[in-house]
């Protein structure tokens, strides 16, 4: 198995395999390279003492088929759609294919608006758009205290969007440095959460992390 690169699973105390969708090296749905982000987590993870059972998941769309919510830490790929006039024809695509009626097209305006508080920045208008009037920044939402054990807990936004791998594994980090701080003896993710709080945790990634330039929300 290890000549192939296939390696047994993980259980007990310790970080599991990292888990990912196939991400946009096969789904034409997806947003990020879900492979080359697992393979950065699973190498800084490796590298660490684990006294911890915790599961990161990355999924690489608002299909969710990795479902980020259900992780100790689960990864999102996202998309900032932005429209840009030239060579829109009004057609309305975009907003017909939105799934949250986001977008309103105004043909007498002659332009395209984007209601960000609806939007789930999932990025279907910008894929189905045949003249490429949308595009936008691809970025990571994450998600912290997902359980979908016993006592089910969905995961929980406490940051904006993030840009960076680099970002995304120092942010992984000081959520491992979080636990072994507040977390009682293998205790799980989301029962410290539920403990300490959420706002802890976003409370420290703040300072650890220096994520005062990102608009910090509790939302999922």
């Amino acid at each position: 198995m290890a000549e192939e690169n296939l390696y047994p699973g993980s259980a007990g105390l310790r970080i599991r395999n990292i888990t990912a969708c196939q991400g946009n090296n096969v789904c034409r749905n997806g947003l990020i390279n879900t492979i080359e982000l697992a393979e950065k987590i699973e190498k800084r993870c490796n590298s660490i003492e684990q006294n911890l059972k915790f599961k990161v998941g990355i999924t690489g769309c608002n299909n969710n088929c990795l479902t980020a919510e259900q992780n100790d830490i689960g990864i999102k790929g996202i998309i900032n759609p932005k429209w840009n006039k030239d060579n829109c024809t009004l057609c309305q695509l975009c907003k017909n294919i939105c799934p949250t009626g986001a977008l309103k097209v105004d043909k007498a305006e002659g332009k395209v608006e984007i209601d960000k508080s609806a939007c789930t920045l999932c990025g279907k208008c910008v894929k189905a758009c045949p003249f490429n009037s949308l595009d936008g920044e691809i970025g990571y939402q994450l998600y912290f205290g997902g359980n979908f054990a016993n006592r089910i807990t969905i995961g929980q936004r406490i940051s904006g969007t993030i840009y960076e791998h680099e970002k995304i594994i120092e942010i992984i980090d000081k959520t491992f440095e979080f636990y072994n701080k507040y977390a009682k003896d293998k205790e799980r993710f989301s029962y410290t959460l539920e403990r300490v709080g959420l706002e802890s945790l976003q409370e420290y990634l703040i300072e650890k992390v220096d994520l005062a330039d990102v608009a910090c929300t509790s939302e999922n």
